[in-house]
């Protein structure tokens, strides 16, 4: 059974203190992962065009760096995924949410677990 997964984050018109809110630090825990059941997922979040934080609801965090980048994901903030299986893998492909035609495919990277870090400043 196929499932098809939209992921819609901040599609609405920035305010100015959104714009500049600050970019949250991820520093690597050591751990990699080539794939993450998509039941544990709790919340996403879209750092530019190649960089995706997958939150868990066990509440670690993947950072996903993409082999290359993926034009307008970091402007759309928006994604959607098929999976054939019940996990997301660094072989599989997302789609960047386009609102009036279908949007670039893209391909995933390993799964690298991160801790969120204060930043400086």
């Amino acid at each position: 059974m196929k499932a098809i997964v939209f992921v819609l984050l901040g599609l609405g018109l920035m305010t100015t203190a959104q714009a500049k809110r600050p970019v949250p630090v991820y520093q690597p825990t050591g751990e990699v992962k080539s794939c993450l059941n998509v039941s544990q997922f709790d919340s996403t979040r879209v750092l530019d065009d190649q960089t995706i934080i997958f939150k868990l609801k066990n509440r670690k965090l993947y950072r996903n760096t993409l082999p290359h980048s993926c034009p307008r994901l970091g402007f759309h903030e928006a994604f959607s995924y098929e999976v054939s299986g019940s996990s997301l893998c660094d072989v599989d492909v997302i789609r960047v949410f386009e609102p009036h035609f279908q949007g670039v495919t893209c391909g995933l990277g390993k799964f690298e677990e991160v801790k969120q870090v204060k930043a400086a400043g």
